[in-house]
């Protein structure tokens, strides 16, 4: 009997200790997810255009519509997590994914397909904050920084299977029936979410709960600490570099580079669609080494100059250098997603120069920052429909290589200011060398 019970209290305690990282690596699979629906209009860019009879303009206005809803959530996404908890949270939220995801393979209206790609936003919005909030709650401090290293790195790389798998199920299936599927892996995804994850251990829980303190602001104080970070010109500039830097990675990984390459490189659109996901594999193998390199050696503002003006050199040889080997190309966006990760680096910058007591605000309105970068994939497709001379094959809008050449030339210009901002950039090791200085007999 005692035997019996010994195990039992065996697989209790062996349960407890699995748990905390299913429940994490759930909500790491709903981050996945919803990267994946992200991407998607990059590999439906011809049928969307055929079907609705649209412009590149308003599949740019399409794609972007996710970030209308998903970026002004970046600011009270923490305090809703602490007030209502994970649980409800991220089941709504996928369940909002899911829907939006229906409603758009189901419309016949392309008012529709925004509605849905807002939906979309607005659930995916929660993701990636979920799996911080219950690292926080389930695993030990010194867990978390690995959790979100880890997330960040499985969210690219289901961005580079997904985007060819969803590619293919365009193939296959049709761009509707992609998205039907899509809408209903959100509606599985949800309920395991609702039964399986949990906002606190349990009261018999052998487990001790290893909670971080809990957040009581108000959205009325969250309105207060936004002002105090606005008001400190480092968050700006470090804000803005990050959005600089990634916006390469939105415009031509996330919409347009595999339409272009298919032009310019002339890939078959299921190879252009694999190039493209090339540079989310950079990322997922940069992002984790820069993050290490950068605290390893304390310095913030050289790899993110390095990063960028590297980054644009490869932008330079991708876009206008004559068309590359298919492996040298794929080489190339490898190195410039490794090269773009250095982004990641603007949130430790932006955690070592903020206000007293507002370092999460801080965080998240330089993460608000960053992800405008989204909102130029409609400027791009503005830019691709001014210059296009009314040339149609096969019913579809047939855009130049001179006029992606024009269109896409605010990617390495972007990477440029990025590089020249970060001479305005400080860094921990500027104020202690300065204090050094002060205190050092003259």
């Amino acid at each position: 009997m005692s035997m019996h019970k010994s195990n039992e209290v065996n697989l209790k305690f062996k349960l407890s200790k699995l748990l905390p990282w299913l429940m994490c690596g759930l909500a790491s699979l709903f981050y996945c997810y919803e990267y994946l629906l992200r991407i998607a209009p990059s590999v439906m860019v011809s049928d969307l255009m055929g079907t609705f009879s649209v412009s590149a303009t308003s599949v740019g206005l399409l794609s972007t519509f996710y970030f209308w809803s998903y970026t002004p959530m970046q600011l009270p996404v923490g305090i809703m997590m602490d007030r209502y908890g994970p649980r409800r949270i991220l089941t709504v939220a996928i369940l909002c994914c899911g829907l939006g995801s229906w409603l758009m393979s189901s419309s016949s209206y392309f008012q529709l397909l925004l509605i849905g790609r807002l939906l979309i936003g607005f659930g995916s919005a929660f993701a990636f904050v979920g799996v911080l909030k219950l690292a926080t709650i389930w695993l030990p401090p010194n867990k978390f920084a690995l959790i979100a290293g880890l997330t960040t790195s499985l969210g690219m790389i289901g961005a580079m299977f997904g985007q060819n798998l969803l590619k293919r199920m365009v193939i296959d299936l049709s761009w509707d029936y992609t998205l039907y599927y899509a809408g209903i892996a959100g509606f599985i995804l949800a309920p395991a979410i609702w039964f399986l994850v949990r906002d606190k251990p349990a009261d018999n829980d052998t487990t001790p709960p290893r909670q971080m303190p809990q957040s009581y602001f108000s959205y009325q104080q969250l309105f207060q600490d936004i002002i105090k970070v606005m008001r400190t010109p480092q968050i700006w500039i470090n804000g803005l570099i990050g959005g600089l830097i990634i916006l390469p990675t939105t415009i031509f990984a996330e919409l347009w580079g595999a339409p272009f390459l298919e032009q310019y490189y002339a890939l078959d659109s299921a190879t252009a669609v694999k190039a493209t996901s090339m540079i989310f594999l950079g990322w997922a193998m940069g992002g984790p080494l820069a993050g290490l390199i950068s605290d390893r050696t304390q310095r913030r503002r050289l790899p993110l100059m390095l990063g960028s003006i590297t980054g644009m050199m490869v932008l330079l040889v991708v876009i206008y250098y004559p068309p590359l080997p298919t492996v040298v190309l794929f080489s190339l966006l490898v190195l410039f997603g490794i090269l773009s990760s250095v982004e990641i680096i603007v949130f430790a910058v932006a955690r070592e120069n903020s206000p007293d007591g507002v370092t999460g605000t801080a965080i998240a309105l330089t993460n608000f920052m960053v992800v405008c970068a989204g909102f130029m994939q409609w400027l791009v497709g503005k830019m691709l429909d001014r210059l296009w001379d009314g040339t149609l094959i096969n019913g579809y809008p047939y855009y130049s290589a001179k006029g992606y050449h024009l269109a896409l030339m605010i990617l390495p210009i972007s990477m440029l200011v990025a590089f020249i901002l970060c001479f305005a950039l400080k860094e921990k090791r500027d104020e202690a060398g300065l204090m050094q200085a002060q205190e050092s007999p003259k």
